[in-house]
């Protein structure tokens, strides 16, 4: 995959599960009727694992750790 770029997972910080949730704002487009997510907060993050709410990490898709890559 060269020149291609890096790919994240957003997983739960306690137990690692992809089946993450989170708080956001969305719009509805007329046009296309359906949502369009504008926003998603920084906290109301949920893990239905952990059945909790959660914090919640972006991790690359092939398991490596890029200490250069800022989380948003």
């Amino acid at each position: 995959m060269s020149g291609a770029a890096e790919r994240y997972r957003q997983v739960c910080a306690t137990c690692g599960s992809t089946d993450v949730l989170a708080d956001a704002f969305a719009e509805w487009d007329v046009e296309n009727q359906c949502w369009t997510v504008q926003s998603v907060m920084d906290k109301g993050h949920y893990c239905i694992a952990c059945d909790a709410e959660c914090r919640i990490e972006e991790r690359p898709e092939n398991g490596r750790v890029d200490k250069d890559h800022h989380h948003a």
